[in-house]
């Protein structure tokens, strides 16, 4: 049973958001990663939610909140991270210089967690409180623990992230993001 209920799940880079957004679908609530980056546009993107009824994991879509919530009224998850370790795991990938960017976006992202309604859930916690995050997100829908066991331990293969991340196109991506 698809969930129409708009959703957006807010984080830095390497907050296991692409392996969020597997689940969340394969348990019943389709959920997009990187739909703003990969999208013609930011406007393609929001109506591709509205339209599909669809939930979002962008770990940059923090820059355009305002927007998303003027367009979505969604629920809001924000991941927490400790951006030094997403700082350090970023370089161990070989990408660097972003420390500015990445400092600008967690402080944004401890802004969304103020706002009343948002689930703020800390990296380390998600397993512990997948069954929380699942309920707030899908609102009625029952929480199916044999899908998550299933997905758990399922780790997201960074070559498929290298391949995605090749074929975007940044300036696209930037101006989507508004930045």
């Amino acid at each position: 049973m698809k969930n129409k209920r708009n959703f957006i799940v807010l984080s830095l880079p390497r907050s296991r958001t692409a392996w969020l957004s597997l689940y969340l679908t394969l348990a019943g609530l389709p959920c997009e990663h990187e739909l703003i980056a990969k999208s013609d546009s930011f406007e393609f993107a929001i109506n591709k939610i509205k339209v599909e009824g669809i939930g979002c994991c962008d770990t940059a879509q923090v820059f355009r909140l305002k927007e998303l919530k003027d367009e979505l009224n969604p629920k809001i998850l924000v991941i927490k991270r400790n951006v030094k370790e997403v700082i350090d795991s970023l370089s161990k990938i070989g990408i660097t210089g972003i420390d500015e960017f990445l400092i600008k976006q967690s402080e944004l992202l401890d802004q969304a967690s103020m706002d009343e309604g948002t689930l703020t859930v800390r990296y380390e916690d998600i397993d512990s409180r997948i069954e929380e995050i699942y309920s707030y997100l899908s609102g009625d829908l029952e929480f199916n623990r044999e899908i998550y066991k299933k997905v758990k331990d399922y780790n997201i293969k960074f070559n498929d992230l290298i391949q995605f991340s090749k074929s975007l196109n940044y300036k696209k991506v930037l101006n989507n993001y508004g930045l």
